[in-house]
């Protein structure tokens, strides 16, 4: 994100601790693109 808002203040000013916490609710369960499935399935299998 620091590479996107160009400092580390501006993340702190855009990121409440509530807002973080949803961001990341959102973030992490979200699912990869298909072609991004499609070669951890050829690795693993």
């Amino acid at each position: 994100m620091t590479v996107l808002l160009g400092s580390d203040s501006a993340i702190t000013s855009l990121f409440t601790p509530l807002t973080a916490f949803v961001f990341l609710t959102f973030a992490l369960p979200y699912t990869p693109c298909v072609a991004a499935i499609a070669a951890v399935k050829n690795e693993l299998a």
